[in-house]
């Protein structure tokens, strides 16, 4: 027994013994090495970490007898407990968007659990993650210092590590959307965007309806301005005032309409001897005068055409685009045309375009040539007015109702001048006619031929109303008592060509007719 212990005595003490010798010149070796200089405490933290695994060798020893030999302190023999490690979580704020946040406004996390920035903090040794709580209008960078991107890391005891993460302020947006009436309009608006933050690139811009501009603005307050085209009008903008916050995007809308045309035309019609033109007449939009025949930008919407008025004229109702009256409503984009017609006027004067000579029983004496009856017969018409009569559409007839012998068209009678009006066949050679006196020959006899007995002459308007008319012998319809029968080869002759009561009173028979004059 005796032998036995001072065998393991020798054996516990011969083991530490080359333990030691082995350490021990070894730590002075590695103290010589170059590169492996020391100050004061890494030399401590070397010797402790060698005196730890001399300790832990004998206690190995101890261990593996048994602990029969106590070689060291049993206490020394426990597991150490593991040094601690720290981590500092650092926080950047970058506010050049407009932003005011700082630190204090992001919550910085360990593990899920809050901590405070640029604090040491202790943990256990192994993978730890650091994070913190987003803040809208701020991007975060990756992770950065010890840490992964991602924010993981992995920590010995006794480490001391750093993670950093910056989080920038976010540009906003400024969207400026157009559109058009009519929609789908290729014009360009030129626009300028201004407010208290800070535009990239500045504020000039251009919109179509169909392409927006996008500005890249600071937090602010902004609004957009635009130089209205002409031919154009802005309907409605919302683009006044438009708050932005760091990292929001707002879109404002300017809307503009293409301003409608009305053009009015004016046709004349002179057909009644008239002479005015277009410019005799006031052409007005809304009661403002236009010129004719210009397209005049308007607002969308109702209008009246109109215009001022001419004495001797008729206007038509307005057609084309316009209603009758003129009126018209104009949707945006639209060029409409409106149209009046003026048309002189019949100049009817009672007693002024008078029949002034009929010579219906034509000589048959020798040597007093008048030619043969029906179709010699004339008939002598005096216009007693102050204004040149066109006589187109004119008419005479006798008792037959139903014939109606058309004055040719063309005819214009000057003031105070005399027209003569021929049957079938003319006899102009056989009278003196005054060379400013007019003739015109019809297609066919005067009515069925002026009857020598009784029959009458009536001059009628275009329209069919009487403007004069006389009767003789038994035809009482013009006159009762009609004209006296005049003589074989005299013509019935009103005493005056501008005397008209009405009457038989107003005829006498005429031996020397004389047409034209």
């Amino acid at each position: 027994m005796e032998h036995n212990a001072r065998k393991v005595w020798r054996l516990a003490i011969a083991t530490a013994s080359v333990s030691f010798l082995v350490a021990v010149p070894a730590l002075a070796l590695a103290a010589s090495l170059p590169g492996f200089g020391f100050d004061e405490g890494q030399s401590e933290a070397f010797g402790t970490r060698i005196f730890r695994s001399i300790i832990e060798r004998l206690c190995q020893v101890q261990e593996a007898r048994g602990n029969r030999v106590i070689l060291v302190d049993p206490s020394r023999c426990a597991p150490p407990p593991p040094l601690a490690a720290t981590l500092t979580l650092w926080k950047v704020v970058v506010n050049d968007d407009g932003g005011t946040a700082t630190t204090t406004n992001f919550q910085a996390k360990i593990d899920g659990a809050n901590v405070p920035w640029g604090v040491a903090q202790t943990v256990s040794a192994g993978a730890h993650t650091a994070s913190e709580t987003a803040l809208p209008g701020y991007t975060a960078s990756d992770w950065g210092g010890d840490c992964d991107e991602d924010g993981t890391i992995t920590l010995a005891g006794g480490e001391n590590k750093t993670c950093t993460i910056t989080n920038d302020d976010l540009s906003g947006r400024l969207v400026v959307d157009k559109l058009t009436q009519p929609s789908g309009s290729v014009r360009e608006f030129s626009i300028l965007a201004s407010g208290t933050g800070t535009i990239t690139g500045g504020g000039a811009g251009v919109v179509t309806d169909a392409a927006n501009k996008e500005y890249e603005v600071t937090a602010g307050t902004y609004s957009v301005e635009e130089a209205v085209p002409d031919g154009w009008a802005q309907v409605s903008s919302t683009c006044e005032d438009v708050e932005i916050g760091i990292g929001e995007a707002e879109t404002c809308t300017i809307t503009n309409a293409k301003l409608p045309t009305l053009t009015l035309m004016k046709t004349v019609t002179n057909d009644d001897e008239g002479v005015a033109t277009t410019t005799d007449f006031q052409a007005r939009i809304d009661g403002s005068n236009v010129p004719w025949g210009v397209a005049q930008t308007v607002s969308v919407g109702p209008h009246t055409a109109s215009e001022t008025t001419l004495a001797g004229y008729t206007a038509s109702d307005w057609g084309d685009d316009c209603a009758a009256d003129g009126s018209i409503t104009l949707a945006a984009g639209e060029n409409k045309t409106c149209t009046v017609t003026n048309d002189d006027n019949h100049v009817v004067v009672e007693g002024k375009l008078l029949i002034t000579e009929v010579l219906y029983d034509l000589s048959n004496a020798e040597g007093d040539p008048q030619g043969s009856e029906p179709a010699n017969e004339w008939v002598e018409i005096y216009n007693g007015t102050a204004a040149t009569m066109n006589l187109s559409g004119f008419t005479l007839n006798d008792n037959a109702t139903t014939s109606l012998d058309a004055i040719p068209v063309g005819i214009f009678l000057a003031p105070n001048t005399y027209l003569v009006v021929f049957g079938a066949t003319t006899t102009e050679s056989f009278w003196t006619i005054p060379p400013g006196a007019m003739t015109v020959v019809l297609a066919t006899n005067i009515g069925n031929g002026l009857a020598n007995g009784g029959d009458r002459v009536v001059l009628k308007g275009p329209g069919g109303e009487e403007v004069d008319s006389v009767s003789w012998g038994t035809d009482t319809s013009a006159f009762d008592p009609s004209v006296t029968l005049a003589p074989d080869g005299n013509s019935i002759t009103r005493t005056s060509p501008t005397t008209d009561t009405n009457t038989a009173a107003d005829w006498v028979a005429d031996p020397t007719p004389s047409p034209g004059s």
